[in-house]
């Protein structure tokens, strides 16, 4: 399979592949298999995938009421154990997993006989069906069961399609690319005989980047739950396909002013009409310790509707107080904060310092492409270019793809570094 395509396929999934022949597997079809010696089918692929697929769906479902205990210990979801069935249903049907198969174009790199070909086999539900758990099955084999790579590869591949995997679900793809590089240099220094302090420091650094994938992971989730009518605080969700982050919101407000972020505090609560999760947020603000709390369904909802009530209270006080609003205290502290970010930027931590000042001015979201040849003596060299608004793309090239991606972003910090400090100087 050509590395462009492995590499496209790997992106959308999020998982690398350190055997890349699973993953060709998992697209090859039993009419190819039978024209070509070499290949193998990926049947018994997707009976693995299915098997895996029913228990990461399953562990998400549940994820939310795993505090649900009563006094006596016993494991007591607030709903029916229908609802949780259909649900399940719903995310392991044929017709879920054509349709994230058709949201990641995936089925156009099935490897087919000539039979397929001419009957449009790649456009059958029933073939994409196969291919989504041939390729989670190739994930198992080459992960040995890794749960952390499964669960990852599920979310990815049915974010946006299926009600359990919002279109704002799932794990943010630089991040997780970046992480399963720094999983596999730690797995491949494992397999050397690597030890001591540089595997752990491998292992350390993977970790990280775990934590951070799933710090954006929730970060992205609480948008799904957290569109609230401002004059109806205690109102249900509405999933809204914009929906209003107020824990985000809130936050934002507090780092602004320079004030410690909130605490949040869950507890179970059950009434005689309605049962769920009290969370209760505190935070001190302007030599006020205040307390704001919101009973949900899930601890998502809490979090949501105790921090609307906390935004609006930090809102409506600094209008009232001082007549101004966030993005006039923002204003002053991004010029200052990207200026900071500027004058410490080197290439070790380009990548990182160029998403930070994405996020302080706006000035657009970066992204990278990558293409891999090998050089007179053999070495795999990769160029990474990296994108970044109406600026000219810029180029780097070394051995690894982190590294090329650093020398990229570093290129491109170096090329704008007024427009990054004021974006409003293009205005």
């Amino acid at each position: 399979m050509d590395q462009k395509i492995v590499v496209t396929i790997e992106r959308k999934i999020g998982y690398i592949f350190r055997n890349e022949i699973l993953l060709e597997q998992a697209f090859t079809r039993s009419s190819y298999a039978h024209e070509h010696q070499y290949a193998c089918d990926n049947e018994v692929l997707e009976f693995i995938g299915d098997e895996a697929l029913d228990y990461a769906v399953s562990k998400e479902i549940v994820s939310d009421y795993r505090h649900h205990k009563n006094e006596k210990g016993f494991y007591c979801p607030p709903t029916d154990v229908g609802i949780l069935t259909d649900f399940k249903k719903e995310c392991v049907d044929s017709a879920a997993l054509s349709a994230c198969i058709d949201h990641l174009e995936l089925a156009q790199f099935l490897l087919m006989g000539n039979s397929d070909i001419a009957n449009h086999v790649n456009e059958q539900q029933s073939v994409k069906e196969d291919l989504f758990e041939a390729i989670l099955g190739a994930i198992v084999l080459d992960s040995d069961w890794d749960t952390r790579s499964i669960s990852i590869a599920v979310r990815m591949m049915q974010s946006g399609v299926t009600s359990l995997y919002t279109g704002d679900y799932y794990f943010r793809e630089e991040t997780i690319w970046d992480y399963n590089q720094k999983k596999n240099q730690y797995l491949l220094a494992k397999d050397n005989g690597e030890t001591g302090e540089t595997l752990s420091q491998l292992k350390e650094e993977a970790e990280l980047l775990w934590s951070q994938a799933n710090d954006e992971a929730q970060q992205d989730a609480d948008e799904v739950y957290a569109h609230y009518d401002s004059e109806k605080p205690g109102a249900v969700i509405s999933f809204s396909k914009s929906p209003v982050d107020y824990v985000g919101l809130l936050q934002r407000y507090l780092q602004a002013l320079k004030i410690d972020l909130p605490n949040y505090v869950y507890s179970n609560q059950h009434q005689a009409d309605k049962s769920g999760f009290l969370c209760t947020c505190s935070f001190d603000f302007y030599k006020r310790h205040v307390v704001f709390s919101f009973l949900g369904r899930n601890q998502k909802e809490a979090r949501q509707g105790a921090a609307q009530k906390g935004y609006l209270y930090c809102k409506d006080y600094l209008s009232y107080q001082f007549g101004v609003d966030i993005d006039d205290i923002e204003h002053t502290n991004n010029q200052e904060t990207a200026k900071e970010v500027l004058a410490l930027a080197n290439e070790e931590n380009a990548v990182s310092s160029l998403n930070q000042l994405f996020q302080i001015t706006g000035i657009g979201k970066p992204s990278y492409d990558y293409v891999s040849e090998k050089d007179a003596e053999g070495k795999l060299v990769w160029t990474c270019t990296c994108h970044l608004g109406f600026h000219e793309p810029v180029s780097a090239k070394a051995f690894t793809k982190i590294e090329a991606k650093r020398k990229a972003a570093f290129l491109m910090i170096q090329k704008v570094p007024n427009d990054l400090a004021d974006p409003l100087s293009n205005l």
